[in-house]
């Protein structure tokens, strides 16, 4: 049964403290074979969209999402369409949707509503890749954040939920996915998930998807 509708308050985080970028591009090429050729929802890309520069000329097309956007909607100069609001994506399906460090700042539900809307805007044979720190991750990201300041600090405190698999797991039985994948990296403090459609039809011919393992 799909969830009630759950409201997000908007919010701003930034990413300029020291390691933000290097960490950004650390998770973004770890995505990057299963975005090849798909029309893509990069779901909290972020207000500078790092990884949908990064990820851009490897797609068909590419558009981002996040609720810290000052606009309904964005043309950027590299021509990509950046969105406040999932229900202003238009009428295209998307084959793919990446979501970098994002799922840590949604609560569980949250993240099942807004599983719900992107099962509405993606295709069947879809699929969602992404990343998000496990629960071991918090005190060495509080520390890297309030006592080094190598984190942004807006960042961390905005952590709703550390999930791991078992967690992650809970939130998508009660939504139209499941794990498909699932692997640790980092030590064992981040962890990367391919979600992939219940209702897909496991008996047909499964589409040429990378593997992360």
């Amino acid at each position: 049964m799909k969830s009630a509708s759950v409201e997000i308050t908007n919010k701003q985080t930034s990413q300029n403290a020291p390691l933000e970028y290097f960490l950004t591009q650390m998770r973004t090429k770890k995505i990057l074979p299963w975005v090849k050729d798909k029309r893509v929802l990069d779901f909290g890309c972020g207000l500078h969209y790092s990884t949908l520069k990064a990820m851009g000329p490897h797609c068909q097309s590419a558009v981002g999402f996040d609720i810290s956007f000052p606009k309904d909607l964005i043309v950027t100069k590299e021509g990509f369409r950046l969105v406040k609001s999932l229900d202003l994506c238009g009428s295209e399906k998307f084959d793919c949707v990446t979501s970098l460090a994002c799922f840590e700042h949604l609560t569980s539900e949250e993240l099942i509503d807004n599983l719900h809307k992107l099962a509405d805007i993606t295709t069947r044979d879809a699929h969602i890749v992404g990343t998000v720190p496990r629960p071991s991750a918090k005190p060495v990201l509080e520390f890297l954040s309030y006592k080094l300041h190598l984190i942004d600090e807006s960042q961390i405190r905005d952590h709703k939920v550390y999930y791991d698999r078992i967690s992650l797991g809970a939130v998508l039985s009660k939504s139209p996915w499941y794990i498909a994948e699932y692997s640790t990296f980092q030590f064992g403090f981040n962890s990367l998930f391919v979600f992939r459609k219940k209702q897909h039809d496991k008996a047909t011919s499964q589409p040429n998807y990378p593997s992360i393992q």
